[in-house]
């Protein structure tokens, strides 16, 4: 599968960097325009210099690539949110990152549920167990997955919604062993699982209480409830 357009949220963070950096190695391998859209949240002088960085980086490195770069700042956001209605990937920040107190969260909110162009995120995977009794994530299998979700092979593969979260999980994914694709069979203590989960999911609703008066609808009845993660 070809991407013509990719688009990247930025904000003021080291993740942002590398997220900047995967983007442009992306859209120089398919001959994609990129497209850099600016979702910091604050104002002010400090912030303003902040986002000239951003602006300089992103066209620095999209010119180094030799990539065809469109770049959107901050304070356009209508013009950032119209991107997301014709481009052919997401890439933006991870929910529990740096940068979540930094960024405007509509926006992120608004193109998950409208534009329909598949959101790529990029956190560090843990399994097995909480932090620190599991392991991290197998760095081939996060390899395997990404390249399934770039390469266009997940389209192929059969689905089953997250009975926590609802999400829409591959049940099978060449090169992953399937347990790995299915949390709850790589912990030992499966109630220990299902108690995490529930609290995941309460500290999730807890979390975005403070985020409800900027979202619509749509996107408040599709978070987790606790009914869900104990079913």
């Amino acid at each position: 599968m070809a991407y013509k357009d990719i688009l990247v949220y930025l904000d003021p963070t080291a993740e942002s960097v590398e997220r900047l950096r995967f983007a442009v190695d992306l859209a120089r391998t398919h001959g994609a325009r990129l497209v850099g859209v600016d979702v910091s949240a604050a104002t002010g002088v400090a912030e303003a210099e902040s986002a000239e960085v951003t602006r300089q980086l992103f066209d620095n490195s999209a010119r180094e690539a030799g990539v065809k770069a469109v770049f959107v700042p901050a304070e356009k956001p209508g013009e950032g949110d119209a991107f997301t209605h014709c481009v052919d990937l997401l890439i933006a920040p991870a929910p529990g990152g740096v940068a979540r107190d930094l960024i405007r969260h509509s926006a992120l909110d608004r193109a998950l549920v409208e534009s329909g162009a598949p959101m790529l995120i990029l956190p560090p995977g843990w399994t097995g167990g909480k932090v620190g009794d599991g392991r991290r994530m197998p760095i081939r299998v996060t390899r395997r997955l990404l390249s399934a979700a770039l390469d266009g092979s997940l389209h192929k593969v059969a689905f089953r919604t997250d009975p926590h979260f609802g999400l829409a999980v591959p049940q099978h994914v060449p090169g992953v062993e399937p347990h790995i694709l299915d949390p709850i069979k790589t912990w030992r203590d499966k109630r220990e699982f299902a108690e995490t989960a529930g609290r995941l999911v309460q500290m999730f609703r807890e979390n975005f209480r403070k985020f409800e008066g900027d979202t619509d609808e749509r996107v408040r009845n599709a978070a987790p409830t606790p009914r869900i993660a104990l079913a």
